[in-house]
């Protein structure tokens, strides 16, 4: 057989549709509904898998959704974004950060070192943050981290570990003064 035969032409046609519809369908599973995006956000249920948390950094039409929808949230006093640092003004390790909304700070531990408390504080003490979101410097990696710890006068502690690497990643990037962080307010 040769590669002009109109059967496996046709053959290899087919394979091709097929496979692109199973990408995809595929790509429709792994990404993410609105309602779980806002859901997630604002603490009224719902969660990303990593690979949707990835998606959501790189897929243009779900980034504009996510971007817009943070931009709703900021502007409604649902959340805070605590902006970029000035790197040459900054020390290369940033464990503090403030905002006229609220803080959020870096203290290792004590009893281990390889643990680092993340302290969320709202100006306000009636509210509780629900989200944390970290975005890289260049804005195509973030991380999307529900906060379901319970709060106390304003301020939420979480507890990570270093040793563990999606934890080791997490502070790298908190202490990184060109990241961006928005906290998402449960309440």
């Amino acid at each position: 057989m040769s590669i002009t035969d109109p059967a496996i032409v046709q053959r290899a046609e087919d394979l091709f549709v097929a496979r692109s519809l199973e990408g995809e369908t595929a790509d429709a599973r792994r990404r993410p509904a609105f309602a779980d995006l806002y859901g997630m956000l604002t603490g009224q249920g719902g969660s990303l898998a990593p690979d949707q948390q990835a998606l959501l950094f790189s897929d243009r039409r779900l980034r504009a959704d996510y971007l817009a929808l943070k931009a709703d949230l900021v502007a409604s006093g649902r959340a805070l974004e605590i902006g970029r640092l000035a790197a040459a003004a900054s020390s290369p390790d940033v464990t503090e950060r403030f905002s006229p909304g609220g803080s959020i700070r870096l203290s290792a531990s004590n009893a281990r070192p390889e643990q680092v408390y993340v302290v969320i504080a709202s100006a306000d003490r009636r509210r509780e943050a629900g989200c944390l979101i970290i975005e890289a410097p260049d804005r195509e990696f973030g991380v999307m981290l529900p906060i379901d710890a319970p709060g106390v006068d304003g301020r939420v502690q979480l507890l990570l570990d270093t040793a563990k690497e999606a934890h080791a990643v997490i502070v790298r990037m908190l202490k990184d003064p060109a990241t961006g962080i928005t906290i998402v307010w449960r309440n």
